[in-house]
């Protein structure tokens, strides 16, 4: 396989199309790999094999390479390719067709999103959806957090992240679902996102209340690092607002924090505020 891929004629598309369709697992990334560095003239093969081949594994892996080529010709193949029988050769294209931005594969992912019966098809529609990061697909992947399977909430809530300040709204509404697990991705994803660091500031102005609120939301979830980091802000208030809002997050995190900060901290104030969390959190009501 790697001579072939060396010497490049295109004699060898064929046989090396062929060899797709063998079952031994460690052949398929190899005869991929060669086969892309053929590049546009692969294109019209690897459709062909795509659109008409019975063996699974040939179709799987005409999806994937048509996708690393990244040649905006191969959409209509794996447009078509939504529809396989085969949940396997559906999630292949999914991701093929998210690394090509298609933004015109919007709506039939969206569609895929919602409706496909396979939790694999689902996840890799959101990881597609991601890729693209076109706002149309908001409602979906918003829709898509409520979804049985964990992964497929994960990979929307991924999606959602990659939509960047737009997904903001969805990520605020996450905050209060009845699922743990959702609300710690959106209450990490806000964090990443710089929302946090916003938030902390906010808590110097006149609408620090709202600000105190959803800082206690987030830190409820166990995502504290950068409200820990922020025990050294220079406003006193801003410290001890800090130390009400941790007093409700336990991790190791919070506990290091709050004890250094009772040891250190120049204003008793502060220092009795982080002693009163550190109690909190040993006796939880």
């Amino acid at each position: 396989v790697r001579s072939l891929g060396e010497i490049r004629d295109e004699r060898a598309i064929e046989p090396l199309l062929a060899a797709l369709g063998s079952p031994d697992p460690a052949t398929g990334q190899p005869l991929a790999d060669v086969l892309a560095r053929f590049g546009e003239i692969v294109v019209e093969p690897l459709k062909k094999v795509l659109s008409v081949s019975r063996i699974e594994l040939q179709r799987f892996w005409a999806a994937r390479i048509l996708g690393q080529l990244k040649i905006p010709t191969v959409a209509p193949a794996l447009l078509k390719a939504l529809a396989d029988h085969s949940p396997k050769i559906r999630s292949e294209a999914a991701r093929s067709l998210g690394l090509i931005h298609l933004h015109e594969a919007v709506s039939p992912l969206t569609k895929l999103l919602l409706e496909d019966p396979d939790p694999l098809v689902r996840e890799a529609a959101s990881e597609a959806l991601g890729l693209i990061a076109n706002e149309r697909a908001l409602g979906a992947l918003k829709e898509a957090l409520a979804d049985l399977d964990p992964m497929t909430r994960r990979r929307a809530m991924e999606a959602l992240e990659r939509m960047g300040e737009r997904a903001t709204p969805f990520f605020l509404e996450a905050l209060h679902s009845d699922s743990r697990e959702a609300a710690t991705q959106a209450a990490s994803a806000l964090e990443r996102l710089g929302l946090v660091t916003a938030e902390v500031e906010r808590l110097t102005g006149k609408d620090w209340e709202s600000a105190f609120e959803l800082l206690r939301l987030i830190a409820k979830c166990g995502v504290v690092e950068t409200i820990a980091r922020s025990l050294g802000h220079v406003q006193v208030h801003v410290r001890i607002h800090l130390c009400r809002i941790l007093s409700e997050a336990a991790s190791p995190r919070t506990l290091e924090s709050l004890s250094d900060l009772a040891q250190k901290d120049p204003e008793w104030g502060v220092r009795l505020e982080a002693l009163l969390a550190l109690t909190r959190l040993a006796n939880p009501l």
